[in-house]
C-alpha cells in the first residue's frame, strides 16, 4: 500500500518509493498503533510487504500486536524473472509477503475456506531400500509395502522375497509329505474276556460286531 500517497499538514506528499527509511518506519507506526486501537479483539490485520522493509516491519507489528499475535508469514508470487530482471547478474527476487496479524489470537476464529484438489500419485509409492544407490532403488506401491510390514511384524515366520512375501513356515511343511496313519483295528477274537459275560465286558466303546459274540 502507497503510504507515502497522502496528504498531512495541508501539503501534497507525492508517491515516492524512495522515501527515508527511518520516515516510512515512523509513518507505519503511527497507522498500526491506530489499526490496533480499532480492530475489534477478534480482528485480523493482513499487510502486503516486499522483501526491502520485511524484517523491519514484521519486528514493529511485533511490538505493537505482540508477537504471540503474529499468524502467518505468507510468501507468494510476485513476478517472474523476465525483461530487466534476466539480465540482472546476481539473484532475482519475485516474491512478496503477506504478514497476518491478530488483534487477540485466542478470541481469533478464521472463516477457513477448503478447495477440493486431486489425489496425487507420488504419494502412493514407496522406495523399499532407500538406504541403497539411488538406482537400485526398488519402487512398490504403498499398500504392497503396508502389507510387507505388517507381515513382517505380526507373522515372524514371513519374510519378504523377491516381489513378495513369503511364508517360510507354510514353504516348509509344503516340501513334507503328508504323514500317513492306519487306522487302529479291533480284533473281536478277544471279546468277552475270558470268564466274563458279554453283557459284563463289553465297553461302550467296543465295536458292535464284538456285541454279536
Amino acid at each position: 500500500m502507497p503510504w507515502e500517497n497522502f496528504q498531512e499538514f495541508g501539503t501534497w506528499y507525492a508517491y515516492d518509493d524512495g522515501i527515508e527509511h527511518s520516515v516510512w518506519l515512523t509513518q507505519m507506526r503511527d497507522r498500526l498503533q491506530i489499526l490496533h486501537r480499532l480492530l475489534k479483539d477478534s480482528g485480523t490485520l493482513f499487510v502486503h510487504i516486499d522483501d526491502n522493509e520485511l524484517g523491519y516491519l514484521i519486528v514493529l507489528l511485533d511490538e505493537i500486536f505482540g508477537r504471540s499475535n503474529r499468524l502467518y508469514v505468507v510468501t507468494f508470487k510476485q513476478g517472474s524473472a523476465t525483461g530487466h530482471k534476466s539480465i540482472n547478474p546476481g539473484c532475482v527476487s519475485t516474491t512478496n509477503f503477506l504478514l497476518i496479524y491478530a488483534k487477540r489470537k485466542e478470541e481469533w476464529c478464521p472463516n477457513r475456506v477448503f478447495t477440493a484438489r486431486d489425489r496425487d500419485t507420488r504419494y502412493n509409492q514407496f522406495i523399499v531400500n532407500v538406504n541403497e544407490h539411488h538406482t537400485k532403488w526398488r519402487i512398490v506401491t504403498l499398500a504392497k509395502a503396508f502389507s510387507e510390514h505388517l507381515t513382517d511384524d505380526y507373522f515372524p515366520c514371513c519374510r519378504a522375497s523377491g516381489g513378495g512375501s513369503v511364508c517360510t513356515r507354510r514353504a516348509a511343511n509344503a516340501t513334507k509329505s503328508p504323514p500317513t496313519t492306519t487306522p487302529k483295528r479291533i480284533s473281536t477274537s478277544t471279546w468277552p474276556p475270558p470268564g466274563s459275560s458279554a453283557r459284563n465286558a463289553l465297553p461302550s466303546s467296543a465295536p458292535s460286531t464284538a456285541a454279536a459274540n
